[in-house]
């Protein structure tokens, strides 16, 4: 799928493939059905750091936040380390009161003391359905056999986290520090109940490099910030969204400040890979058929730009419409103007899929006769100008399809 922001990136340096979170050196994961999942898919995963590695997270801001991930948020935020990530999915183990947080405890010390290391080391994510009762009993006793599988390999993994997703999520990329090699690679999954602040994802990256929790810190907020939270299917905020970044040395490259070549190089890949993942969440978007890339500028503040765009891409008439290749423009001009932004209507332009059709207060009343073979297309694209400012934002979003309302029936 092709990304235009993807010129921004320093490629005679950085190379980027489809790798999970093996690629790096130094980790190992694992991913076996242990019975979470009623249709006995593989439903518990596991990634392991065989050295020491500096730990960074973004979690979601849903005031109903999940255990695991409120127990992991806390554990970042007070050791800023971690060695192993134990996922599961099929249930989100939220909304589940004492119980839920006592799966999260007996889960984290039967990990951490078949693995030998300390509880704080090791991180617990779910995914799935809110406000089940969690099997605790299915993935205590199956983690002596998940730990003894782990491999350097990581599709098991990469596919255990998964829940309506019709497909893996995995990127990489690899650069050189004084000739010495660098790696990325990360697993993820997302498709439905998307809509920032980040979605209803799991993703998890692991790199070779030693760098401090500061640093890691500052480059995966500006990377979330530039991906997962320019994205939506749905607009619905999950209680599960988690980002978390490892990094163990490994490699034998240290990155000690940001002004050096290795942390821009780091930085770069950073934001490749969480918006190359971001994508494919959109892409795989519950039964989603459309891509639709939202551009607006000049706009009066950040804030603004930002606020036309979710209009835009949360709007269910305008999904719609892009379902049935309708080149509905008018829904994009009552979008715009059902927000707070500051903008002069006889200075707004639309253009839907390179189309112009509005413009200085006047419509082209041809536009949708000639956009019906355009929006056909996989991808669309909509370039929103304010006339307002300087300011811009963009937005990734899909269509609302029959498939979707099917998905989510229940």
């Amino acid at each position: 799928m092709k990304n235009k922001a993807r010129s921004f990136f320093n490629r005679t340096h950085i190379s980027f493939s489809t790798h999970g979170v093996c690629w790096p050196k130094g980790f190992r994961s694992a991913g076996m059905a242990a019975g979470i999942k009623k249709e006995n898919a593989l439903d518990l995963g596991l990634v392991v750091s065989d050295f020491p590695a500096s730990a960074a997270g973004v979690f979601t801001r849903n005031q109903f936040m999940a255990h695991p991930v409120a127990y992991s948020r806390d554990v970042l935020k007070k050791y800023k380390r971690a060695r192993a990530i134990l996922a599961n999915s099929g249930n989100a183990n939220a909304g589940c009161g004492k119980y839920g947080k006592a799966v999260v405890l007996s889960s984290v010390q039967t990990a951490a003391k078949l693995l030998g290391l300390r509880s704080q080391e090791v991180l617990v994510f779910s995914t799935g359905r809110i406000g089940q009762k969690f099997p605790a009993e299915k993935l205590i006793r199956n983690l002596p056999v998940l730990i003894s599988s782990l491999k350097i390999k990581d599709a098991l993994f990469s596919t255990s986290i998964l829940t309506t997703d019709t497909m893996m999520k995995t990127a990489s990329a690899e650069f050189q520090v004084d000739g010495k090699l660098v790696r990325l690679g990360a697993s993820a999954k997302g498709a439905g109940m998307i809509e920032p602040s980040m979605a209803t994802m799991l993703c998890f990256i692991t790199c070779d490099a030693k760098i401090s929790h500061a640093l890691m810190q500052k480059a995966l907020n500006e990377a979330v910030n530039q991906s997962f939270n320019r994205i939506t299917v749905d607009g619905d905020m999950s209680t599960n969204d988690s980002v978390v970044l490892l990094c163990n040395g490994a490699s034998g490259v240290r990155i000690i400040n940001d002004q050096e070549k290795g942390y821009d190089f780091f930085r770069q890949s950073l934001i490749h890979i969480c918006r190359s993942l971001s994508e494919k969440m959109v892409e795989d978007g519950e039964g989603a058929t459309k891509l639709i890339r939202i551009n607006v500028s000049e706009a009066a503040s950040e804030k603004d730009a930002e606020e036309v765009c979710r209009s835009i891409g949360n709007s269910m008439l305008l999904k719609c419409a892009f379902f049935g290749n309708s080149p509905n423009w008018g829904r994009i001009l009552s979008s715009i103007g059902a927000t707070r932004a500051k903008f002069n209507p006889l200075k707004v332009k639309i253009v839907l899929q390179g189309k112009i059709c509005f413009q200085n207060g006047e419509p082209d009343f041809e536009a949708a006769e000639k956009l019906k073979n355009r929006m056909r297309k996989k991808e669309i694209t909509i370039d929103v100008t304010l006339g307002a400012g300087t300011k811009s934002s963009f937005l990734v979003a899909s269509d609302l399809t029959y498939d979707y309302v099917k998905i989510n029936a229940h």
